[in-house]
């Protein structure tokens, strides 16, 4: 993985610091899922019982850059990697929107139908 180094306008810094919370819950939700058993792989949101949060801290994020971002539900249903591409895309995204120098990842293609 190659480190990147991105130059952000005070504006920009303001929403990091307003999602950086969310954020980090979903990146520790992540790697706590991942270390405690092969299971959670298979079926990510029924980690210990972080179900509930971990997919809500998504919405959030997704609803940021969406008006019709996906229900709870759905978002339980889907891999770490959809949820990965999903965060990486939203956050991207919502960078660029505040005249940062990033670039942004294609929707994914599970987000294609959805404005």
């Amino acid at each position: 993985m190659t480190d990147v180094v991105v130059i952000l306008s005070d504006e920009a810094l303001k929403v990091f610091e307003e999602i950086r919370d969310p954020l980090n819950r979903i990146a520790d939700g992540l790697e706590k899922m991942v270390k405690t058993r092969e299971k959670a792989l298979e079926s990510p949101w029924d980690a210990q019982n972080e179900r509930f949060l971990f997919a809500e801290d998504v919405r959030d994020i997704l609803a940021l850059v969406m008006d019709e971002g996906p229900e709870i539900e759905e978002i339980q249903g889907w891999t770490v990697r959809q949820a990965q591409e999903a965060l990486e895309w939203a956050g991207a995204l919502h960078m660029y929107a505040s005249d940062n120098i990033v670039r942004v990842p294609d929707k994914p293609d599970f987000l294609k139908d959805r404005r």
